[in-house]
Order: C-alpha cells, then sequence, then structure tokens
C-alpha cells in the first residue's frame, strides 16, 4: 500500500495506519518545518524559541 494524501484527507481507514505511512508522513512535516525555517532565516526572522 502506499501513501495517499487523498484518502488520508477524506476516507481514513485503519490499513493507512501503518508504520511506514507514519514515517513517510513525518518526513513530509520535517521537510516542510526545515524549509519553512530557511525562508525565515534568509528574510531575517528570528526563528529561535
Amino acid at each position: 500500500m502506499t501513501f495517499s494524501r487523498n484518502a488520508t484527507a477524506h476516507t481514513v481507514s485503519p490499513r493507512q495506519f501503518n508504520r511506514r505511512n507514519a514515517v513517510q508522513g513525518i518526513m513530509v512535516a520535517c521537510s516542510l518545518l526545515y524549509r519553512l525555517d530557511e525562508k525565515a532565516q534568509a528574510l531575517g526572522v528570528d526563528t529561535e524559541v
């Protein structure tokens, strides 16, 4: 089974809650956060918490 963004957003089933999809979701979230941080630093925004 492959990761399906549409299915995740609209018709979640127990089959989709597995380790592989969880890892893929975490990887996407981390890459987006990293990219946002890079962009904020390029704009001179303080990103320290």
